[in-house]
This record gives C-alpha cells, sequence and structure tokens, in this order.
C-alpha cells in the first residue's frame, strides 16, 4: 500500500472507525496486516476459478475489486468509494476464524505468482 490512493483509504477506515467508536484492536492490525500482504502478491491476471472455496473467492474478489479500483482515472470518487468499502468490509466482515482461510488463499496465489515468474519465456512471441 504504497500510494497516495491507498492511504486515503486507510485514513477513510479509521475515520470511520472514530466517528462510530470502534476500537483499534489487534484483531484490527492482524486483519489489515493480512490485507496487505494478500494484496502485495495479488495479480489481476491470476486465476484461482476452480481452486478455490467459496470464502477464498469471496476475499480474492474483494482484492480484485481493490485493485481495479487503485486507479484513480476518470472515476476518482467511485473509486475511493469502492477502496473504503473494500477495506471497511474486508476488515469488519471477516470472522476471526478466516484466518485459515486467507492463509490459504495466500499460500495459493504465491504459487500462482512464483510459478509464473519462474515459468521459461516463451521463444516463439
Amino acid at each position: 500500500m504504497k500510494r497516495k490512493a491507498q492511504l486515503y483509504s486507510l485514513f477513510s477506515v479509521v475515520f470511520f472507525m472514530q466517528r462510530e467508536k470502534i476500537d483499534i484492536t489487534d484483531s484490527t492490525k492482524n486483519q489489515l496486516a493480512e490485507f496487505v500482504k494478500l494484496y502485495s502478491i495479488f495479480d489481476n491476471n491470476m486465476d484461482l476459478s476452480l481452486n478455490v472455496s467459496d470464502d477464498e473467492k469471496r476475499i480474492f474478489d474483494w482484492l480484485k475489486k481493490y485493485k481495479l479500483a487503485s486507479s484513480e482515472g476518470l472515476n476518482k470518487h467511485t473509486n475511493r468509494m469502492i477502496r473504503y468499502n473494500v477495506l471497511k468490509d474486508f476488515l469488519f466482515s471477516n470472522a476471526p476464524e478466516t484466518e485459515n482461510i486467507q492463509t490459504s488463499l495466500y499460500n495459493k496465489m504465491s504459487a500462482l505468482s512464483s510459478s509464473s515468474t519462474n515459468a521459461e519465456p516463451d521463444i516463439n512471441e
């Protein structure tokens, strides 16, 4: 989460938490760390469609939605709202027991990421 757009999203979620009087707990910090961890290896071209559970797909779809809204472009306000809602949903809609699901998804994404970077380039292209 390097760019200003992501910091703005994070700031907006923290502001929401203050407004709703939601404490920042270790669980919240862990969820944010998990989001950053998953987002850091996410690639729009990953195809996990046949290889994930429904819960993993829900989280993967959140990452995809967040990534697609990360370019400011023409729909600046809409994209900010999408990022805000995705981050808020990830932080507060995931039950603590989803930690295993997130770990499993991370492992699958890592495997895909490393297999695509280790693949031999096609010299016929």
